[in-house]
């Protein structure tokens, strides 16, 4: 073995045409700003960057949930179900049927998206 060898197809060779290749994977990022970076570890980037994605502690307040259900907030009116779920990404990785039926049992509306629709109008009422 001589010295400087490189096995072929080495990442490490500059005749290697994967480095072409891996140049985009291998590219810096933005970094992200550290309000940027809470917003994604508590779920909310998505809302920050579609307004029309509010949060669902926001979007079902606790004047919505308690008109509406015999609950004074949506964490709780969850929680009564078994989900857990705090982010619309969240509530969308449900199983929708389960979370139909509970909406039908403990609310003024037959499903989710009923639900969502009346609060959605309402918060925009306001």
């Amino acid at each position: 073995m001589t010295v400087g060898w490189k096995p072929p197809g080495s990442p490490y060779g500059r005749e290697n045409s994967n480095n072409k290749e891996r140049s985009g994977f291998l590219r810096k990022q933005k970094p992200l700003s550290f309000d940027d970076l809470l917003l994604e570890l508590q779920g909310q980037k998505a809302s920050k960057e579609d307004p029309s994605m509010v949060a669902l502690d926001d979007l079902f307040n606790s004047g919505f949930m308690s008109r509406h259900s015999g609950f004074g907030s949506f964490r709780e009116f969850m929680e009564k179900g078994s989900f857990q779920a705090t982010t619309h990404e969240e509530v969308g990785n449900l199983m929708e049927e389960l979370l139909n039926r509970h909406v039908a049992r403990h609310t003024d509306f037959r499903d989710y998206p009923a639900m969502l629709k009346a609060a959605t109008d309402e918060f925009s009422a306001e």
